[in-house]
């Protein structure tokens, strides 16, 4: 009894107790002699208490049952305590005696609390994780995944183990797998991206993090991962990409632009002689007069330099000079039978113009080179027939649609589709086709600016374009329009006005250029015109002091060495708010609009006009 290692007791059958052993005395600290015939609860539980704990084993056997345990905390001796409790019966089963033997398990209790501790928090690290974490053996197969991976993998909770990666991937994808593998095996840890395919049929692109497992033997068995699903995330990097990529294609696009500009204007005032000159001498010949007809082909040539000019401004100006609203689907309607004359055979082509298009702000005429470009364009590209379709239709731009494309803007637009069965082209053409000059055509068939003037016009109409086309499939042009808002029109007058009644009317002209302003004096003085002139701001200023109200016209250039043709036509409205003024440039970026228009008794004139053009807007500024 007393050899035994652990504290025991002998009680009767009201617990009292008849002998305790050495270990009772060692964790106690006082002899068996204190002990004996006192309640076992008193001594160990609660001195001066009223009764045993309800849950002590003894209480258990009064009832006749075997030997009972359980766990109790002894506050006497502070800890928690293992107790079994043995009956000892007579000869007729009344129990005579109990066989006490408790062991001291507060340092193993303790050790399980912090164990349970220390899995609770692992497991809710492991579950609240929103990265997916799984555990797989050598053959890819799931042994453990948390709630996270399950919804990676689009799979019920609690469903992924069990199952193999080769059940979600494509075969392709396996071979990455297997090499992955193979690098675990050698002990390399994995750090790779793995597209997945979910039950629905969603792809999903997973980045991966891999350590490999092993057994006590040091072999491979498996390994751990650490799954995130980049996806949107990777979708985000591409779109920006994308979008930096058509920045960067915009920016290169203004800049080739503003070279243009400046190009078109010192050929527009080259133009402006060669052709007001022409004008001039063909005013002077009669119909039979020698030397007509090579006038005639001079100022022939002198206009198609002009239309060449007119493109490369129209691709360098964010709009046109003069907009006038314009109802795209009557004007396409209208080229139907031009453009089946320049379509034919073996191509097939459909047009369709849906008359709830509203009305856009642009230039009828550039609208209508931004079409048959287009369909030219389409119709290179299917040598062998095919079919090609312009459509138009109103649609309305919402915020995902401007994140998406670059230089869009939300509200109603008018769409223009064309789109071809032809050859298409390649990542690295789509993204150069706007570039003047550069053309995929044979030397000789093409100049490389159709689709840089169709750009230019785009953007002049406020407009976006969107191209979309790979190799043997075709290509799809979708230009955006925006919709006119509020009442703005400019009314269409074509026919040329009078060149007559401009006699006694004093016009100050003010153009730095010699050549330019020779030509000029000359058409003004060929009209009836009595002119004044001045080389630069300044020297028109001199001039306006000196004649003052004698003046009724102030025909000035722009863009001028010194003060500009604004300040000057400034300082001599002030000293004679009576005169009208006609501002001419050859500048793409120059914008009249700011300063000219209705009320303001001001025109613009483009260089290079004719003779006719130059009357029309004389016209206009005196009777304003």
């Amino acid at each position: 009894f007393h050899a035994i290692g652990h504290p025991a007791l002998i009680l009767n059958a009201e617990r009292t107790i008849l002998a305790a052993n050495q270990a009772v005395s060692k964790l106690i600290g006082k002899p068996s002699s204190e002990i004996v015939g006192r309640p076992c609860f008193e001594v160990f539980h609660d001195p001066g208490g009223e009764g045993p704990p309800p849950d002590c084993p003894v209480g258990r056997l009064s009832a006749g049952a075997g030997l009972q345990t359980g766990e109790m905390e002894m506050r006497t001796l502070g800890g928690v305590f293992l107790v079994s409790c043995t009956p000892v019966l007579d000869s007729q089963g009344r129990l005579q005696k109990i066989i006490h033997i408790a062991t001291d398990i507060t340092q193993r209790r303790s050790a399980e609390k912090a164990l349970r501790e220390s899995e609770e928090r692992y497991r809710e690290l492991v579950e609240r994780q929103s990265e997916g974490i799984g555990i797989v053996d050598s053959e890819e197969r799931f042994l453990f995944a948390n709630p996270a991976a399950d919804d990676i993998f689009g799979v019920p909770a609690g469903t992924l183990t069990g199952r193999t990666l080769a059940e979600f991937t494509d075969p392709e994808e396996m071979d990455l797998i297997r090499k992955k593998t193979d690098e675990r095996k050698a002990g390399r840890r994995d750090y790779y991206e793995l597209w997945i395919r979910r039950p629905g049929g969603e792809k999903r692109l997973l980045l991966v993090s891999a350590v490999p497992r092993t057994g006590p033997d040091g072999g491979y068995t498996g390994a751990f991962g650490v799954f995130r699903d980049v996806t949107d995330m990777r979708r985000a990097q591409t779109e920006r990409a994308r979008l930096e990529l058509q920045l960067r294609q915009t920016q290169k696009m203004e800049a080739i632009g503003h070279l243009a500009g400046g190009i078109a204007h010192d050929f527009n005032n080259l133009l402006t002689v060669i052709n007001g000159f022409s004008d001039l001498l063909l005013v002077r010949i009669p119909p039979d007069g020698p030397h007509r007809r090579e006038i005639a082909e001079i100022r022939k040539a002198g206009e198609s330099a002009a239309a060449l000019t007119s493109q490369l401004l129209g691709f360098c100006r964010s709009r046109p000079t003069e907009t006038r609203a314009m109802n795209p689907a009557k004007t396409l309607s209208a080229m139907q039978g031009m453009l089946r004359r320049l379509i034919v055979d073996p191509v097939d082509l459909r047009i369709a113009a849906d008359p709830a298009c509203g009305e856009i702000l642009g230039d009828p005429a550039s609208f209508e080179q931004v079409v048959v470009n287009l369909a030219l364009n389409a119709r290179d590209a299917m040598p062998a027939g095919g079919r090609l379709t312009v459509e138009l239709s109103p649609v309305v731009l919402d915020e995902a649609f401007v994140r998406n494309h670059f230089g869009a803007r939300r509200g109603p637009h008018v769409r223009l589709a064309v789109e071809d069965t032809g050859i298409g082209m390649t990542e690295e053409t789509r993204l150069r086709i706007f570039e003047p000059f550069f053309t995929t055509k044979k030397e000789g068939k093409g100049t490389g600016l159709g689709l840089f003037v169709v750009y230019g016009v785009v953007r002049q109409f406020g407009g976006t374009v969107w191209v979309s086309s790979e190799p043997r499939k075709g290509t799809r042009f979708e230009l955006f329009f925006p919709v006119a808002e509020g009442p703005e029109r400019a009314e269409d007058r074509e026919a040329e006005a009078s060149e007559e009644g401009f006699s006694g009317v004093k016009v100050l002209l003010v153009e730095d250029e010699d050549p330019v302003r020779q030509v000029v004096r000359s058409m003004l003085e060929s009209l009836g015109l009595e002119v004044l002139e001045a080389a630069s701001a300044d020297e028109a200023t001199q001039v306006g002091k000196r004649y003052g109200g004698a003046v009724q016209v102030l025909l000035t250039d722009i863009v001028m060495p010194g003060r500009n043709g604004y300040q000057a036509a400034e300082e001599i409205s002030r000293a004679h708010p009576g005169i009208r003024v006609v501002f001419m440039s050859g500048y793409a970026d120059v914008d009249p609009e700011s300063s000219c228009g209705p009320g303001t008794g001001r025109q613009f004139l483009r260089k290079p006009f004719t003779r006719s053009q130059l009357a029309r807007k004389l016209r206009d500024a005196l009777t304003l």
